[in-house]
């Protein structure tokens, strides 16, 4: 597995997620850090979502119960132009 969990696919990140090797935190953490780091020249996310990081611990709760939760519950870092954002 890449060191750039940005760089994965998402089949790869939720395979990852499944197996324990990363956690939904991990994954939204490297993408709001790459968000930061590119988006000042790419100028492409307008809004991000404020609670990404406590959705991301919701969703690793339910994991961490057993519950295996949808898979779009993970991709919750940002809105972007064009996108309905709904609760998950």
């Amino acid at each position: 597995m890449s060191d750039d969990i940005t760089a994965l696919s998402a089949t790869e990140m939720a395979a990852a997620i499944r197996e324990k090797r990363l956690s939904a935190q991990d994954v939204t953490t490297a993408h709001l850090a790459r968000i930061e780091e590119i988006n000042p020249t790419l100028n492409s996310v307008c809004t991000m979502n404020p609670a990404a990081l406590d959705a991301a611990v919701a969703v690793d709760r339910r994991i961490a119960s057993g519950e295996w939760p949808a898979p779009i519950l993970c991709t919750s870092s940002y809105v972007s132009p064009g996108t309905v954002s709904g609760k998950g």
